[in-house]
C-alpha cells in the first residue's frame, strides 16, 4: 500500500472588508482589491513566486535549487509482484525485490510543466568539502496560493528557495546472503563484494564492502543497523559529489547538486512503476570513477545511466544542447543513447520560454574516445563496458548562461528530466522500441579532462553499520 503525505498550501493574505465604512464603499474597495490581486496573479509565474524561504545552510550555495512540497515517499517492501515489462525478461527485470502501490496507478507522466501539479520530492544533498559562504537565514517559508503560468521571467527575477528534504526509495533484500548493497544506518550505500556466513549462532556472518573511496572494509551482520538492498536492474549514477562540484552557474548553482536532485527523482519514479534501482552515491560525497566502475560490476544491472550537466566552451543556440555519449562499438547502448535523446531533448524542448541555451557539435548522440582511439574516453563507460554491463551518460544541458541556471533551477523543469530518462530507460527494456535520435560519430578527444574522479585525496563519508 503507497501513502503519499502531501502538505497543501495554505492560503494567506485574504481581504478583510472594513466594517466601519459604508456598504457600498467597502463594496468598492473589495473589488479594486481583487481586480488588483487579479492583475498582480497575471504577471507573475511559478518560477517568480516568492517562497519566504531562507537560504539552505546544509550544502551553503548561493543560488540553491527551487523548493517543492514535501512528499513522503512510500517505503519499498519485499513482495512476490513482478512488472511485465517482457515476459521473455522476467529472469532479469524481476531479479529484485518489487512494490505494490494501491489503490491508484502512479501518475501519468507531463510533457511540459504544469505549476498546478503536486510536485515531487527534493533532496538536501550532503555539505560539500570544499567551504562555501554561508547565506544569511531569512524568515520562515510562507505557502503561497497557485497562481497561472504566464511566460518565464528573466533569471534576476528568480527567487532563492531552498531544497525540502527527500530520499530515494530503496529495493530491500530479505536476506543477509542476497544483498547487492548495504545502505549504512546515516545513509551511505556501499556495494557488497562478498557475505560469509557465521560459523556459529552467535557468528551471523560478516559482509565485505567496498567504501565510497574504494576501501574494502568489513561489516559484522550481528549489530547491523543499516538496510540491506538490492538486486537492482537499473544503477543510476549522479555524476561528481563532495569536493568535486563538475560544473557551475554564473550565480552559484552547482553541477553535482542538480545531478544529485535528478538521479533521485529518476530512481523514485522507476521504482513506483516496479524497475528496481539504486545509485552509486546517496548524499554529498566523493565517489572516485574507480568505485562507480566496482558498484556497477558488482551489482550487474542491466543499465547504468550516469547523470551530468554540461560546462565549458559552447555557442548560442534555440533549442536545448543535449548531449548523449554511448560506450564505442556497443549497439545496445547506441539504442539507449538514441532513446534518452528523444526523451531527454523533448521533454526540455517543450518547455515555453527563452532560456538562453547554448550548445555544441557534440548535440547529439554520439561516442568519444581516448587519445589513442582506442578505447571510450569516459571511465565510467570504459569501466561499465569492462563489466559487460550497457552504460550511458547523459549531458542534458549547459549550464553557463544565467537563464539555463535557471531553468534547471526550477523543480517541474527537473521533474521532467527525470521523468524523460525513466521513460527511455522503460523503453529500453521493453527491447522492441527503436531510437528515433540524431546519431553522429564521434571524435577522438585530443584535449584535458578535468582532473577530477581520481582516488587520491579521497576521504570516506562517515559510515555507521551499527
Amino acid at each position: 500500500m503507497r501513502r503519499v503525505l502531501v502538505n497543501r498550501p495554505v492560503l494567506v493574505g485574504s481581504p478583510v472588508p472594513n466594517r466601519r465604512l459604508p456598504t457600498r464603499l467597502a463594496a468598492l474597495n473589495f473589488c479594486v482589491f481583487v481586480l488588483f490581486a487579479l492583475a498582480a496573479c497575471g504577471s507573475s509565474s511559478p518560477a517568480e513566486r516568492s517562497f519566504n524561504a531562507s537560504p539552505d545552510a546544509s550544502n551553503g550555495e548561493p543560488f540553491p535549487l527551487e523548493v517543492d512540497e514535501p512528499t513522503v515517499m512510500p517505503k519499498v517492501v519485499p513482495t512476490a509482484h513482478e512488472p511485465e515489462l517482457r515476459s521473455d525478461r522476467r529472469s532479469r527485470v524481476g531479479a529484485g525485490v518489487w512494490i505494490d502501490v494501491e489503490p491508484s496507478e502512479p501518475a501519468e507522466s507531463t510533457s511540459v510543466p504544469d505549476p498546478t501539479a503536486t510536485p515531487e520530492p527534493t533532496v538536501t544533498p550532503e555539505a560539500p568539502a570544499t567551504p562555501e559562504p554561508t547565506p544569511t537565514p531569512t524568515p520562515t517559508p510562507t505557502p503561497t496560493p497557485a497562481q497561472t503560468a504566464t511566460p518565464e521571467p528573466t533569471a534576476a527575477s528568480q527567487p532563492i528557495p531552498t531544497v525540502q528534504t527527500g530520499d530515494p526509495v530503496l529495493t530491500e533484500a530479505a536476506e543477509a546472503a542476497d544483498a547487492a548493497a548495504l545502505v549504512s544506518a546515516n545513509g551511505i550505500i556501499v556495494p557488497v563484494e562478498s557475505w560469509v556466513a557465521g560459523a556459529s549462532d552467535l557468528d551471523e556472518g560478516t559482509w565485505s564492502v567496498l567504501t565510497p573511496c574504494g576501501n574494502r572494509l568489513d561489516v559484522g551482520a550481528a549489530d547491523f543497523a543499516g538496510a540491506m538492498v538490492g538486486p537492482a536492474t537499473v544503477i543510476i549514477d549522479p555524476g561528481h559529489g563532495g569536493s568535486e562540484t563538475g560544473a557551475s552557474g554564473p550565480h552559484g548553482l552547482l553541477e553535482k547538486t542538480v545531478n544529485f536532485d535528478i538521479s533521485v527523482r529518476t530512481v523514485n519514479w522507476l521504482q513506483e512503476r516496479g524497475v528496481s534501482a539504486l545509485m552509486t552515491r546517496t548524499a554529498d560525497y566523493r565517489v572516485p570513477i574507480l568505485t562507480r566502475g566496482e558498484f556497477t560490476r558488482l551489482l550487474q544491472p542491466e543499465v547504468f545511466i550516469s547523470i551530468h550537466h554540461n560546462g565549458g566552451p559552447a555557442n548560442p543556440i534555440d533549442e536545448p544542447g543535449t548531449e548523449i555519449f554511448h560506450q564505442w562499438q556497443n549497439d545496445d547502448s547506441k539504442r539507449l543513447g538514441g532513446l534518452l535523446f528523444d526523451e531527454i531533448f523533448t521533454a526540455l524542448d517543450a518547455v515555453p520560454g527563452d532560456h538562453d541555451f547554448e550548445g555544441t557539435n557534440a548535440h547529439h548522440t554520439q561516442w568519444r574516445l581516448n587519445s589513442d582511439g582506442d578505447a571510450d574516453l569516459y571511465g565510467v563507460l570504459r569501466r561499465s563496458a569492462e563489466a559487460n554491463v550497457v552504460g550511458v551518460l547523459t549531458e542534458a544541458t549547459f549550464m553557463n548562461t544565467a537563464g539555463e541556471e535557471a531553468f534547471l533551477a526550477r523543480a517541474e523543469v527537473r521533474q521532467l528530466e527525470a521523468e524523460a530518462i525513466g521513460r527511455a530507460i522503460v523503453r529500453y527494456l521493453d527491447g522492441e522500441q527503436p531510437a528515433n535520435g540524431s546519431f553522429d560519430d564521434g571524435i577522438i578527444f585530443q584535449g584535458t579532462l578535468a582532473d577530477s574522479g581520481r582516488v587520491d585525496g579521497c576521504e570516506d563519508p562517515e559510515m555507521r553499520f551499527r
